[in-house]
């Protein structure tokens, strides 16, 4: 994603993680790596958070009780979407 009025650009691996969110939500970053295929580090984690994309989510009920992140209202808005309801059918993504 490149938006120029909100002056930033999206790395591929920020709009993988960022779309990952998206679709899995409440998700940990673990999760998050072993989707994009390898670490998804904290710095990642945390432009995302500065730029309002995702926030903190719940924490997940497992050892070590990992944080969860989720998206923002901002990111509905970037990706021009009403509600999460409105992604592409992920199915849809694979074809």
């Amino acid at each position: 994603v490149e938006e120029e009025g909100r002056g930033f650009s999206l790395t591929r691996t920020e709009n993988s993680v960022v779309t990952a969110i998206a679709y899995l939500q409440p998700a940990t970053r673990a999760e998050l790596s072993r989707l994009v295929g390898k670490e998804v580090s904290r710095d990642t984690i945390a432009r995302l958070k500065r730029l309002d994309l995702v926030a903190a989510g719940p924490r997940m009920p497992a050892i070590g009780a990992p944080l969860t992140y989720v998206t923002t209202n901002a990111f509905l808005c970037l990706f021009g979407l009403a509600s999460l309801r409105d992604l592409p059918d992920i199915e849809a993504l694979e074809d």
